[in-house]
């Protein structure tokens, strides 16, 4: 358990809490973060619900809707949004990309392939490609996207790397971030409404009145009614303060991720040799321990540390008191990681595609209803007669829309000068009511730089290079995205090899290689902790990838045939066929298993090369031996020096022990003789003392005597007379 956050409190009231007096500030402050962050987000929660809607075809106010049904005209919803949203999202699933970890120490090159295998193989476990395009597809509809990263016990004792996405809707900021992906942000919240029950499974020691973050009610949830913060007495129905509104208890519990800064020391550990970071406690231990090894005569260099101040990670659950803190990683920052899209400088929030297209799309939805209203409610046919027009008015009304019938009218009412038949008019468009609406149609394409080839909707014939320009075109505009997606994947692979090298790596067999080759290693922890520099690449398994490159290899074919390459290099090739992934295990497996031809003079090379390389091992053997005896009398001279220098300083230290004796000897006689001589001096002080009392005494009683004396001849004298 780590220790609670003690520094920056704030002062945010809480009426009620009953907790001592640290856990009251430690809550105030986790509360001032979350309220400033909520606030601050809040018309972005506006605009995100609204941009789900549309994407979803919700494209109609409920005021606008009702008032076109009051009227009986009609609610057109033609949702354009959604297939552009799709594109772009498809464009990620057809590009996926994968992590590839290279070491930055020698010696660590047979364990990349293994880190990168083992992260390949919990990413399949948990399907986190999935989860992860979800959250782009947030991306590219609200401007954030958001995922989870952690180690479940529940399914797996041993522990199962989850990684899940996280509604955007429930999460939270740090409302002074400003760079992309959050990556400045010293503070996330996720906010879950949870069953009573599993809140009590989490925090079994803690009352249910403790479990409900009352004050954190009232915000903009996933939920399709967000709680009123004034309307929020009325959602409860007993004391414990439980939601009841979903039918059943509920509570809401903040998760506050953050962290802060504090002091460590950097040295070289004298046992592994790498570079360590320790924390103050544990420097001053290993400082301790040292210093009495080298005091005890162990050649051991003396520890050197410089200060450094490095960042502490903690979890932070929330209810009406703070629950639970923990710790969070060593590296790879917070769990919850954010992939974020296009800048609001003077909002301070991020935004995606659909912002620009709700105006077009507005428009184009109204335009087209009143394009639609006007015709149905302008003539579609039918005449204008006067009443004497007709020799029978009721039969003129049941004849004359029938083309097989004569509808006889009165004598003159077609041949007079005013003829008293017309048809009636027929009402036109205003004109620029289609102008409007095709312009409101284009603007989709225009607002978001998603052109038509991107998705493949252009209606039009021209050549395969401009359409394939056009499209490198649509690419560049949503590069940016992109990016945000590559930057997200560096930090979430780093958190993944914290997990891995941390939590999985127990011994646990895991499955690498493809479907047809798999086999299964051990996943050992290493004793040493390496460090790995984070690369992402484009997956095998993209469509698009293969499909590029197979299209390239073909072209390069021809020159390929006259190079003499390994079969290695074919069989890597061989990866990015359009082939069945099981026809092309079958010919690797073939191409590895087939026997090598090779001519006389290639076999000739061989075998030369074959006894140079045996010259050379003997050479090698024979340096090694000659390294090894004289490596041997080199360890046998120092065991020797070593053994006069411990027998030299044995000596010294006995002579020193004697020394020392003979002086604390000399010490203690001094002493104990002037100890002795203020003894006798006291002692002789004391005699004298008392014989000057005694003196005094008899001289007194001398003088007392005579004085009695005197007394006794003068009364004898008084009788006398």
């Amino acid at each position: 358990m780590a220790e609670g956050p003690t520094d920056g409190m704030s002062s945010y009231p809480q009426p009620g809490a009953e907790s001592d007096t640290s856990d009251l500030s430690q809550l105030q402050r986790f509360q001032s973060w979350f309220i400033q962050d909520r606030d601050h987000s809040k018309d972005w929660r506006i605009e995100a619900r609204q941009q789900f809607d549309f994407v979803a075809g919700n494209q109609w106010s409920s005021e606008d809707a009702a008032k076109l049904k009051e009227e009986l005209r009609p609610v057109i919803t033609f949702n354009r949004i959604g297939p552009v949203v799709d594109s772009v999202a498809g464009l990620e699933v057809n590009n996926r990309q994968e992590v590839h970890y290279f070491p930055r120490h020698l010696g660590d090159t047979g364990v990349d392939d293994l880190i990168t295998s083992a992260a390949k193989y919990f990413r399949d476990e948990c399907n986190a490609e999935d989860e992860e395009s979800d959250a782009f597809l947030d991306l590219v509809i609200c401007g954030m996207g958001w995922t989870d990263s952690r180690v479940e016990y529940d399914e797996d004792p041993e522990g199962k790397y989850v990684d899940m996405h996280e509604d955007p809707l429930l999460m939270y900021w740090d409302r002074n971030s400003r760079r992309k992906n959050l990556a400045d942000a010293r503070r996330i919240h996720r906010v879950k409404d949870m069953p009573l029950e599993e809140a009590k499974e989490m925090f079994p020691d803690v009352s249910i009145e403790d479990l409900h973050a009352q004050w954190a009610m009232g915000d903009m949830s996933a939920t399709s009614d967000p709680h009123d913060a004034q309307e929020a007495p009325f959602y409860k129905n007993d004391q414990s303060g439980v939601d009841q509104t979903h039918g059943g208890k509920m509570v809401r519990i903040v998760e506050t991720q953050w962290w802060k800064h504090v002091y460590a020391m950097l040295t070289i550990d004298p046992i592994s040799g790498n570079a360590e970071m320790f924390s103050m406690e544990d420097f001053k231990k290993l400082k301790k321990r040292i210093d009495d090894l080298r005091f005890a005569g162990a050649n051991i260099p003396e520890i050197i540390a410089v200060k450094q101040r490095t960042r502490v990670y903690y979890k932070t659950f929330i209810g009406n008191r703070v629950l639970e803190t923990i710790d969070g990683p060593k590296m790879g920052g917070f769990t919850l990681k954010c992939m974020t899209g296009k800048r609001d400088r003077n909002k301070g929030y991020w935004y995606g595609l659909v912002r620009s297209m709700i105006s077009p799309a507005e428009w184009a939805n109204k335009w087209m209803s009143q394009i639609l209203h006007i015709v149905n409610s302008g003539a579609k046919g039918g005449i204008i007669a006067e009443e004497d027009a007709f020799e029978d008015a009721d039969e003129a009304q049941d004849e004359y829309a029938r083309p097989d019938s004569i509808t006889f009218v009165a004598k003159g009412a077609l041949s007079g000068q005013n003829p008293k038949i017309m048809p009636k008019p027929v009402g036109e468009l205003p004109s620029g009511l289609q102008y409007l609406n095709e312009l409101a149609l284009n603007s989709l394409p225009s607002v978001t730089g998603v052109n038509p080839e991107l998705i493949g909707a252009a209606d039009r014939d021209q050549p395969g290079i401009v359409e394939h320009m056009r499209k490198q075109a649509a690419m560049t505009v949503l590069a940016t995205l992109f990016a945000s997606l590559r930057q997200y994947r560096k930090d979430k692979g780093r958190l993944t090899l914290f997990y891995i090298t941390r939590y999985l790596s127990d011994g646990r067999l895991i499955k690498i290689g493809g479907p047809e080759q798999a086999k299964f290693v051990p996943l050992v922890k290493r004793s040493d902790t390496a460090k790995y520099d984070v690369v992402i690449d484009d997956a095998p398994t993209s469509v698009n990838t293969k499909e590029t490159t197979w299209q390239i290899l073909q072209q390069m074919m021809p020159i390929l045939k006259g190079m003499d390459i390994p079969p290695k290099v074919w069989l890597d090739i061989l990866s990015y066929s359009p082939l069945p992934e099981s026809l092309v295990a079958k010919i690797s497996s073939e191409i590895k298993n087939a026997p090598q031809k090779q001519d006389p003079k290639a076999q000739e090379i061989a075998a030369q090369a074959q006894a140079d390389t045996q010259k050379m091992q003997l050479d090698h053997n024979l340096k090694m031996e000659q390294i090894k005896t004289s490596g041997a009398l080199r360890i046998q001279e120092i065991q020797a020096k070593y053994a006069a220098e411990s027998r030299s300083r044995e000596s010294d230290l006995q002579m020193e022990q004697a020394i020392t004796a003979q002086k604390l000897q000399s010490e203690r006689d001094i002493a104990a003789a002037k100890i002795q001589m203020e003894r006798d001096i006291h002692a002789v002080t004391l005699q004298h003392k008392k014989e000057q009392t005694e003196a005094e005494i008899a001289s007194h009683e001398r003088i007392a005597h005579v004085k009695n004396k005197l007394a006794l001849k003068t009364k004898t004298k008084e009788k006398t007379k």
